[in-house]
């Protein structure tokens, strides 16, 4: 479902009631099951040639709730991968990418985020981009947490970059409601697939 890139109240309530519906469904899901689909996840990840031969990564840090990223980043950091991570800015949307030089070089930030104490590092370094995301299509939609953070982000990264979005099964739906403006991925992994998804243009 693509509206104009001006969102309208219904765009937004519609949002509004997705996000709070695949919430509802992450927050049923055990413990357990979640480190065992995170396990599941990471293997597959690490076969995506798009990552494993990628010099520079930008990795999200996980919250509780989302598919946890800090095994693959203890891993790439082991290979000598250059792996950053976000750093909010002040105004609402801002983020910057900023070297991650080990898991416990990070401070608590906006939101309660770890945030990365290494230098800043050049957007157009960036091969590729691990996406969080409430809920994605098949053909690589993406429905964020409403901020706008990505979706600024991935936009002046670098075309080529590649972009990966890390999901649970039960996130993968049939519509998300979007404008122009939300930017949509390349690849989805999941515990048990990987999708390649429609070439960005053709979600516009």
């Amino acid at each position: 479902m693509m509206e104009d890139s001006a969102q309208s109240p219904l765009l937004t309530s519609q949002k509004a009631q997705l996000r709070a519906d695949m919430k509802a469904l992450r927050a049923v899901v055990g413990a357990q099951q979640r480190m065992q689909w995170d396990r599941e996840l990471g293997v597959r990840l690490e076969a995506l040639s798009a990552v494993s031969r990628a010099a520079c990564v930008f990795a999200y840090l996980a919250q509780p709730e989302e598919v946890q990223t800090d095994d693959w980043i203890a891993r790439a950091l082991l290979r000598g991968t250059i792996v950053c991570a976000p750093v909010l800015g002040p105004a609402r949307g801002e983020m910057h990418p900023h070297q991650l030089l080990s898991l416990s070089a990070v401070r608590k930030g906006t939101y309660g985020l770890r945030q990365p104490l290494g230098p800043a590092v050049p957007v157009q370094q960036i091969d590729a981009i691990l996406v969080p995301g409430v809920a994605f299509t098949k053909r690589g939609q993406r429905l964020g947490m409403g901020g706008g953070y990505y979706d600024r982000f991935l936009a002046e990264c670098r075309a080529d970059a590649v972009r990966i979005a890390l999901a649970y099964d039960l996130q993968i739906v049939e519509d998300v409601p979007a404008t122009s403006l939300d930017q949509g991925v390349d690849w989805i992994v999941t515990p048990t697939r990987l999708l390649k998804c429609a070439h960005r243009s053709e979600l516009r």
